[in-house]
């Protein structure tokens, strides 16, 4: 009787397994059954989902739009899952649209096209029957109804409520723009005072050594250590002998150079130079280690070799000058002592 009783309840509830894993609606209710011309309405559905893969909704308004009998009803957003329980795809999951229409009526809506795919197979959803939904319009009493003239534009005094966030955003665009001054004239004090504080020399050897520190060449990085080195170099030959050389190649720039005062072996050394970076640059050539380490040495001996030049000619120009000065001083001296002599001579 016992076995009997098992082989019972086991077929029963494999009678029952289909049940449990098809999709159910639970409920399914608006949230007014009528409403007034434009006013919306909620219509909620509560699904008993089961395990599946994934889950598919057809666009409502398209439903709506291809049934003749509730075609006046329009969608003011789609069915929307209840994303808070759709993650494990399974259980009860709420499903809600939001409708409204603008033509009186009693309409019964058609039913959502919503499926789930599990194993490959997709499953439509039976909602069964669908409720109806009442559009009202207001009723007005045309023999009552007497035409009156349109009234005027009220106007309401401005208080300073009104007028506060106004007066607070004026005064704060004041204060961005006195931030924005003060910024702005702070940076270029900074940048004069660096203009005046350090000449060619000393700002062309400090971004040599920023250059060194940075060790580009060293991690494969040659193109932009040759770059950043000749730009340099042609940012000091720019300020130190007036040639345009951020404009200008390589072979225009020494052409240049060569109506200048500069040693040869500083010329050659920084010809070599720029011509090693071009083939760097353009030319994707690999230089050997010894040509990279001598890069920044051989700058650096360019730079102070040519300021030192440009201060000993600075100092034989000042001697030059004092010379000279001192040379009419003294021819003054004597044409003043021969004429005080003549005249002397003349009283005698």
């Amino acid at each position: 009787m016992k076995w009997g009783k098992t082989l019972v309840l086991g077929a029963a509830l494999l009678m029952a397994l289909p049940a449990v894993l098809n999709a159910q609606v639970k409920s399914s209710s608006l949230s007014r059954d009528s409403i007034m011309i434009g006013d919306q309405v909620i219509w909620k559905s509560v699904i008993d989902l089961p395990e599946c893969d994934s889950i598919v909704v057809e666009p409502y308004s398209r439903i709506l739009a291809e049934d003749t009998a509730a075609n006046k009803v329009e969608v003011v957003a789609e069915f929307a899952l209840d994303t808070a329980r759709l993650r494990k795809l399974a259980g009860e999951i709420e499903a809600r649209v939001i409708l409204t229409s603008f033509d009186s009526g009693s309409y019964v809506l058609p039913k959502p096209q919503i499926a789930y795919f599990k194993d490959g197979d997709i499953h439509y959803i039976d909602f069964g029957s669908t409720p109806k939904i009442d559009v009202n319009t207001i009723q007005i009493d045309t023999t009552a109804f007497e035409a009156k003239p349109i009234k005027g534009q009220i106007r309401y005094p401005v208080t300073f409520k009104e007028i506060l966030p106004w007066i607070i955003g004026a005064l704060l665009l004041a204060a961005l723009i006195w931030l924005g001054i003060k910024l702005v004239r702070k940076i270029l004090r900074k940048r004069a005072e660096a203009m005046v504080q350090d000449p060619p020399h000393v700002i062309a050897l400090r971004e040599l050594e920023n250059i060194r520190q940075k060790n580009l060449w060293q991690s494969g990085k040659e193109k932009e250590f040759y770059t950043n080195v000749t730009e340099t170099l042609r940012k000091y030959i720019e300020k130190m002998y007036g040639v345009s050389a951020l404009e200008k190649t390589t072979s225009e720039i020494f052409q240049e150079l060569q109506q200048t005062d500069i040693q040869q072996a500083r010329f050659d050394e920084l010809h070599e130079l720029f011509q090693m970076a071009d083939l760097v640059k353009f030319a994707k050539m690999s230089p050997e280690k010894e040509e990279n380490e001598n890069a920044i040495p051989v700058s650096v001996r360019f730079v102070n070799d040519t300021y030192e030049q440009y201060l000993a000619k600075q100092a034989a120009a000042e001697a030059a000058k004092r010379a000279k000065a001192q040379a009419e001083s003294t021819e003054v001296k004597d044409t003043a002592e021969s004429v005080n002599n003549h005249r002397g001579g003349e009283k005698e």
